[in-house]
């Protein structure tokens, strides 16, 4: 069996890729954090961001793992995936993803608590010093949840990553008709997103695949009923002289 190299899949990297905008995420709840004087208790607030920045998604990863095959707002059809990015979405459902998806979300409420509690550094700096704190909170709600959103789905990925060609290849094909009600399919559905590729392929090495050797049975030197090869004993052979004249023939007449 051949299966393709899983791990240059476009896919994966264009979504891991998506890690880079964590940052720039992060700066403008921030900054949005920042804005006016609290309106609600510190913990209140915290609650407040916390379930609704960070429940949607870890429940969707939880239950409906996010689909990779798509871009933006378009996604690629479920029938026009392939045996080995069906094989990814597999991989997407191993218990393991589960545990980084709780990995992430209080990964996500650490770097909350740490930014609210250093918003006095630029309650000065931001344009929304001026405002309500509760403007600040409506923006830093839907950022918080891409926030979310940047930091699951890419570590979702990573935890995909980490798994082996030779897992990857005993892993079965996620079912075709099972993919839209088990996973998060966003976005307009389409026949082809990226340009035509061809991965490598790589041999599936399994247990049963690898090469075995014929043995050849040797008869145990205590074994009375093992054939014994014939020995051949060469009978000698009388050397002749052949420096030495012939008799002399009576029969000869004399000189």
């Amino acid at each position: 069996m051949l299966v393709t190299a899983f791990k240059l899949e476009p896919f994966l990297w264009i979504h891991l890729a998506g890690l880079a905008a964590l940052p720039l995420l992060l700066q403008v709840l921030w900054l949005s954090l920042a804005a006016g004087q609290p309106l609600l208790p510190v913990g209140l607030e915290l609650a407040v961001l916390t379930v609704l920045g960070i429940g949607p998604i870890l429940w969707m990863q939880w239950t409906r793992p996010f689909d990779i095959f798509s871009l933006l707002l378009v996604t690629l059809r479920p029938d026009r995936l392939n045996d080995d990015q069906r094989r990814i979405l597999q991989l997407f459902k191993a218990p393991r993803q589960r545990l980084l998806a709780i990995a992430a979300a209080a990964l996500a409420f650490w770097l909350l608590h740490q930014l609210y509690r250093w918003t006095p550094l630029v309650a000065g700096t931001t344009l929304l010093s001026s405002q309500n704190h509760l403007v600040g909170l409506v923006i830093a709600i839907p950022v918080f949840l891409a926030c979310n959103l940047f930091l699951q789905v890419p570590l979702s990925v990573l935890g995909v990553l980490l798994h082996s060609q030779q897992q990857f290849a005993a892993t079965v094909p996620y079912a075709s008709d099972r993919i839209t009600n088990d996973f998060s399919v966003l976005g307009w559905r389409v026949a082809r997103l990226l340009p035509a590729y061809t991965l490598p392929p790589v041999a599936a090495t399994t247990a049963g695949d690898a090469p075995t050797a014929t043995a050849v049975e040797t008869p145990a030197a205590d074994d009375p009923t093992a054939a014994v090869a014939p020995v051949t004993v060469a009978e000698p052979t009388t050397a002749v002289d052949k420096t030495t004249p012939p008799d002399h023939d009576a029969s000869s007449p004399d000189a």
